[in-house]
């Protein structure tokens, strides 16, 4: 890995200064390695005199050893080119822009390349004069972004095709090696992306002794990459590679509130603060792999992700009075009741 990054800072006018950085990052990985085993190795005194044995072999009293085997993983690499700009107008109105221009090999030719923009602006209303008659409040500020990232994560070359070496198959009474087809290869696959857009507010008051933070936030995260298996017959005889598809939404908020205060005189004066924080998030699946006729319980599209789902009980079948109660044939997922049994809550209706 290296990065190489040049800075420019410049004052516009008296009011106005501009900081710039540009850069270029190179980051590579390269994984290989080998392993062997043995099992049942046997003592080094010779049975009959009880003097060593000289091996020349960490395994060569082994009974049974693996041969030596190789592997290595596919290098991957990740080429940056990225922008920084951020205007200061005296210390009130902030702006900043940032551009990203990645490359990965883990995507093809055609899409080899991602561009993520992203920029933010702060406004420290403190700072204004109107805000000066507000004794109370020693700093206010707000801020806002918008930015787009992009995620490489994902499987290695699977823009090319695959293949899997099959050994032990017999034609005309012979063993015989070959090879098949894995898991088809998708030319199209690139980058997942999640757009995201923040505001907050930040304020100090009361001496600077107290301090809130709020902070909301949306995430529309896209292109996600995952296999349309679930949504095509069992009979299709082929892997189906992954797919920029899936979508998922995010949205929340935090709160924070803090209090730093000091006690004692100035030589051996304690600092302390206590903050508390509350924050709440939530998402949603818009769009994943799902079959059609997939039961509606079951369905992740339009809830939430890990979401929690089972049946509903209503009641405990305690005494013979609760059994002799029940419906003739009645059966509780398929067996038939008895005491101690959970009776469960019937959503779906009358089935035939």
């Amino acid at each position: 890995t290296f990065t190489h990054t040049l800075n420019y800072n410049t004052k516009l006018s008296n009011n106005l200064s501009l900081n710039a950085v540009v850069g270029y990052e190179y980051f590579k990985t390269d994984f290989s390695g080998g392993s062997t085993s043995a099992t049942g190795f046997k003592t080094n005194l010779d049975e009959a005199t009880r003097t060593n044995i000289p091996y020349t072999n960490t395994f060569q009293n082994a009974l049974t050893q693996q041969p030596y085997s190789t592997f290595a993983n596919p290098t991957a690499e990740l080429q940056s080119y990225f922008a920084r700009a951020s205007l200061n107008y005296r210390d009130k109105y902030l702006l900043t822009g940032t551009f990203r221009a990645d490359g990965s090999t883990k995507f093809g030719a055609n899409n080899k390349y991602g561009y993520f923009p992203s920029f933010s602006a702060g406004w420290k209303i403190s700072s204004e004069p109107f805000f000066r008659k507000i004794k109370f409040i020693d700093d206010l500020k707000l801020r806002a972004s918008a930015g787009l990232l992009g995620n490489d994560q994902v499987g290695d070359f699977q823009w090319l095709q695959s293949y899997n070496i099959l050994t032990g198959g017999a034609v005309f009474d012979n063993v015989q090696q070959g090879l098949r087809a894995g898991v088809l290869a998708n030319r199209d696959i690139t980058w997942e992306k999640a757009l995201t857009y923040n505001a907050g507010l930040d304020s100090r008051f009361l001496n600077n002794r107290w301090s809130t933070k709020l902070d909301v936030f949306y995430r529309h995260t896209y292109d996600i990459l995952g296999n349309r298996q679930a949504s095509v017959p069992s009979t299709l005889g082929a892997s189906l590679p992954d797919e920029n598809y899936r979508i998922i939404d995010a949205k929340g908020f935090e709160v924070e509130l803090g209090y730093d205060n000091k006690s004692g005189n100035s030589k051996n004066a304690v600092t302390y603060y206590v903050h508390g924080n509350f924050g709440y998030a939530t998402n949603i699946v818009k769009r994943t792999n799902e079959a059609q006729n997939i039961r509606p319980y079951l369905a992740q599209t339009g809830h939430n992700i890990g979401r929690i789902y089972g049946l509903i009980a209503t009641d405990i079948i305690r005494t013979d009075e609760d059994l002799a109660k029940l419906p003739a044939g009645y059966t509780i997922m398929g067996v038939k009741p008895a005491l101690g049994m959970l009776n469960y809550k019937d959503i779906r209706g009358v089935t035939t």
